[in-house]
């Protein structure tokens, strides 16, 4: 979803979030610095690791225990 992310951002003037599969920190990063959202929007990532954001913001991000909605983790 982070390429229709992208193609919203160019026709508005608000902040866009990107949703869907954004699995790690590094996913959701890779989405910021490229430009293509400005927010990244977790849903199954927090339903399978409440802690989520306070082992990243802990800097512990390996200890993320990972969704596997995809059925890959």
């Amino acid at each position: 979803m982070a390429d229709m992310a992208a193609a919203a951002k160019k026709v508005v003037r608000i902040s866009v979030t990107a949703v869907g599969k954004l699995s790690t920190p590094e996913v959701g990063e890779k989405i910021m610095v490229e430009g293509k959202a400005d927010l990244g929007a977790i849903g199954k990532g927090l339903l399978a690791d409440a802690s989520w954001a306070k082992k990243l913001r802990g800097a512990v991000p390996e200890r993320i225990r990972p969704c596997i909605g995809c059925h890959d983790a």
